[in-house]
């Protein structure tokens, strides 16, 4: 269960990023799907002043009937356009951060790091591609629907090709406040934001040194 709750950790991380990187594309030609897509602006609009985040999270992993499978704590830090840190402080203690180079995932409980190479080829990990905010990439990706002023819908257009059936997004004014991410398997992770913070984050924040005497896998 751990190492499933990890994944969808990692894999909702992506998600969010590929989200926020979007809007960090301002001097290419704006794709059609983007200028006619009146809930496609209004949520960029909104992204697009997330240049530097940080917050509390709460996230639940929900079944097919939405009861709780399990639930984490912690704090992520954001700075676009491909720095991020994801720290699970509760029920276990782990670390996701990459400063755009290096991409490290530290276990401290099995005190263990794995350390690798942002990729650059899609065929390697098509998300992280993604989070070079290339529009005509992301557009074909997928299609956004307004659920109510604040809340919107990412829906990937092809849906035989993803692991995903939607992300809704929720804001408070210029805040995020919810991920939902609904998987294709029927279970859900729910992400609730707190205490966000807008401030200018330090490139520093994103590196990181594995401590004395664990094990070190990778590059």
């Amino acid at each position: 269960m751990k190492r499933l709750f990890v994944k969808v950790c990692y894999y909702t991380l992506t998600l969010f990023l590929v989200s926020l990187s979007y809007a960090q594309s301002e001097n290419g030609v704006k794709s059609h799907a983007q200028t006619e897509n009146k809930a496609a602006q209004a949520l960029f609009a909104k992204i697009s002043a997330l240049d530097n985040m940080h917050a509390d999270f709460t996230q639940v992993l929900r079944d097919t009937n939405q009861g709780q499978l399990q639930k984490s704590t912690g704090q992520i830090w954001i700075k676009k356009p491909s720095y991020f840190k994801w720290q699970i402080l509760s029920p276990n203690k782990q670390l996701l951060v990459s400063n755009g180079k290096k991409l490290w995932n530290y276990d401290e409980d099995l005190e263990q790091v794995t350390v690798q190479s942002v990729p650059t080829d899609v065929s390697q990990a098509p998300y992280l591609l993604l989070l070079s905010g290339n529009e005509s990439v992301l557009t074909k990706v997928f299609s956004v629907s307004a659920l109510s002023e604040d809340s919107y819908r990412l829906k990937p257009k092809d849906g035989t090709n993803s692991l995903i059936q939607y992300v809704d997004m929720r804001f408070s004014g210029k805040k995020l406040t919810e991920l939902v991410i609904q998987s294709e398997t029927a279970q859900s992770t729910v992400i609730t934001f707190d205490n966000v913070s807008f401030q200018p984050i330090s490139k520093h924040t994103f590196y990181f040194t594995a401590p004395k005497g664990v094990d070190i896998l990778g590059a």
